[in-house]
């Protein structure tokens, strides 16, 4: 089981969502075949999900998650329900429904805090704050990605710490706030250099070519 798990962390990590996948169905498979409802069960149905989600295979992540609650709700395992939650919301705002994945991420938060999961209270807020920035509800998004910062900041979660600057430069782009913009665009360009992630260089980028644009 553990071998599985490393082995499908790996492939995810390497954008491998298709080996990942298969890995999963085996995992799954071998647990029905058992009739085994533990919490190893519960993990591999939550990790298939995931790998569907990566695919874009929605329904499928849906209906993966859902199976996966309910062993984990048999179990009394109620930080899980959490994560569940967190994939839930990104499966949302993926599919577009951002007010379902606002409400979803709610939910996640009101679950994960009482853990005092860190990393997990840090990616609901920022996911939280990608609806509410899809809604156009800015003030809300700019709560809940500061709220994100703020923990990345303080724990050093580094992706988080560049996603904030890339978000609230594209909030003050939507709000042809250029002088915000650039600030936030400069600052996520140099962090997203240090950390060597492209497509966030790409995305700084561009926030710096939009201002430079609007300046013409």
């Amino acid at each position: 089981v553990s071998s599985a798990a490393n082995l499908n962390d790996a492939y995810l990590a390497e954008g491998y969502f298709d080996s990942a996948l298969a890995v999963q169905l085996s995992a799954v498979d071998y647990f029905k075949k058992k009739g085994d409802h533990s919490a190893n069960a519960a993990f591999s149905l939550f990790n298939l999900a995931l790998s569907y989600f990566k695919l874009g295979q929605y329904e499928n992540a849906i209906a993966s998650i859902e199976e996966s609650r309910k062993i984990f709700q048999q179990l009394g395992d109620t930080r899980t329900e959490g994560y569940i939650y967190n994939l839930l919301q990104s499966v949302a705002n993926d599919m577009h429904q951002y007010r379902k994945g606002v409400a979803y991420g709610l939910k996640a938060l009101a679950t994960i805090r009482p853990e005092r999961d860190h990393e997990y209270i840090c990616y609901s807020h920022n996911n939280i704050g990608l609806n509410y920035l899809y809604l156009q509800l800015y003030d809300s998004a700019k709560y809940h990605f500061r709220e994100a910062h703020e923990i990345a900041l303080k724990y050093n979660f580094e992706m988080v710490k560049t996603t904030y600057h890339l978000n609230m430069g594209l909030i003050a782009l939507r709000q042809q706030n250029t002088d915000t913009l650039y600030y936030y665009a400069t600052r996520a360009l140099e962090l997203a250099r240090e950390s060597g992630r492209i497509e966030h260089q790409s995305a700084a980028l561009y926030g710096l070519a939009s201002y430079y644009l609007s300046k013409k």
